[in-house]
């Protein structure tokens, strides 16, 4: 006896939900145990103290839910949180004009640089 179709994606539902169960579990931590990988600024950086100021707030900034969003951070000011790098870029200019000023993803560590589309400079 052949099965329908129904009996078929229930069938096949089951056996990978019993392979799913005797995998064992793999948990990402929770916020409080956030492993920063952020090395410290450089010195003579014009954007040194807001650097500083984003590896000590990130852990807060992850733990109210910012994971992946954009921080503009300057010196003497609150950080403010953006959804997108573009509106973060444009607040900055408009709020601090010239004036150094930091934008930077919210994440534990630092995104290695994308070289995709590179292409050398002709002179």
């Amino acid at each position: 006896m052949s099965e329908d179709g129904t009996d078929l994606v229930w069938r096949v539902h089951q056996e990978a939900l019993e392979q799913l169960l005797q995998q064992p579990i793999q948990r990402t931590p929770p916020d409080d145990e956030v492993h920063l990988n952020l090395p410290p600024a450089e010195p003579g950086s014009p954007v040194a103290a807001e650097w500083e100021i984003f590896r000590q707030e990130v852990v807060r900034l992850i733990r109210e839910g910012n994971r992946g969003k954009f921080a503009l951070v300057k010196a003497g000011h609150p950080i403010t949180v953006w959804d997108s790098l573009r509106d973060a870029a444009q607040a900055a200019q408009l709020l601090y004009g010239e004036a150094p000023s930091m934008v930077q993803q919210i994440l534990p560590y630092l995104r290695p640089l994308s070289m995709e589309s590179y292409r050398p400079c002709r002179a």
